[in-house]
């Protein structure tokens, strides 16, 4: 081989050497990006699952304030339609009484007529 046969096959051998020294570096960059975003995923991955599960507790916890809170309108609701049934039975009461008192009244002032022409009789017999 010739000297500049030689020369190019060593400045062939140099690119090459040089070419697969850029690939490798290349290929090491592209290893720590994939490595570091499969990191940064991870972490968002761990964070999304925290807030998750604390979303998931707050929403048991509410649903179970909803449920006591349905538990005691149920009870309230119940008080409320006793208190209006003994609402209505002392109002029917209060009628009745009403009634009475209209129908003993009539009876006293019959009873007061009564009276007031026995005494009339008796002044008229005295006289």
């Amino acid at each position: 081989m010739s000297k500049e046969g030689k020369v190019i096959s060593r400045n062939v051998v140099l690119a090459l050497s040089i070419i697969i020294i850029i690939l490798v570096a290349l290929s090491g960059l592209s290893y720590y990006n994939f490595t570091s975003l499969i990191n940064t995923k991870d972490a968002q991955i761990s964070s999304l699952t925290s807030k998750v599960a604390n979303l998931t507790n707050e929403r048991n916890n509410l649903q179970n304030q909803l449920n006591s809170l349905n538990n005691e309108k149920t009870k309230l609701q119940e008080e409320i339609n006793n208190l209006t049934n003994e609402k209505k039975a002392l109002e029917d009461k209060i009628t009745s009484l009403q009634n009475q008192i209209t129908a003993l009244q009539g009876e006293i002032n019959e009873l007061k007529a009564i009276i007031n022409l026995q005494k009339q009789s008796s002044k008229r017999i005295r006289l």
